[in-house]
């Protein structure tokens, strides 16, 4: 599997290409994980409070064994919580572009995670479909009404640690 990484972003996947093409690759599928306002929001909130920034993209096939979640690095097959384990809190979001046939859960404790709750390919993607987001400490954010409510309440954090940040 290649790693390749440009400014705060990460991309790993098998595209065997030019800096050039995997930059502008990793660009689109940022954006199309981020095409609905609502994620994108909420995220830049998040950001704001959590200090955290840049992406980290897996481009995989995504398949199931055993009621577990998996993917495969071109050697062996992996758990996808284990990659999500491997990157939590190095980033702001973990955007998984694999399969979940399954609708699998996961768990991370500081990066937000967005993937798939079903098959996934990229035309889907980009038409805002069949995404979940994990926020830590919140779980899944399923609705529009979650998604509101958590981001306005992350925006209140953010003014409050800004305010903070003024008075010292």
């Amino acid at each position: 599997m290649q790693e390749y990484h440009s400014g705060k972003n990460v991309y790993f996947g098998f595209p065997d290409s030019e800096p050039d093409f995997l930059e502008r690759h990793l660009e689109f599928l940022i954006q199309s994980f981020l095409r609905r306002k609502l994620f994108r929001t909420l995220i830049k909130s998040y950001g704001d409070v959590s200090g955290f920034e840049g992406y980290v993209v897996l481009e995989t096939h995504g398949c199931h064994f055993e009621n577990v979640w998996l993917y495969g690095d071109g050697r062996i097959a992996k758990t996808i919580q284990s990659f999500i384990d491997a990157l939590d809190g190095k980033l702001l979001a973990i955007l998984l572009f694999c399969c979940n046939p399954q609708n699998f859960e996961i768990q991370a404790e500081k990066s937000i995670v967005i993937h798939s709750d079903t098959e996934l390919s990229l035309c889907s993607i980009t038409r805002g479909g069949h995404l979940r987001l994990y926020l830590p400490e919140k779980g899944y954010l399923d609705t529009p009404y979650k998604l509101r409510r958590t981001r306005k309440e992350l925006s209140d954090l953010g003014r409050i640690k800004n305010l903070e940040k003024f008075r010292q």
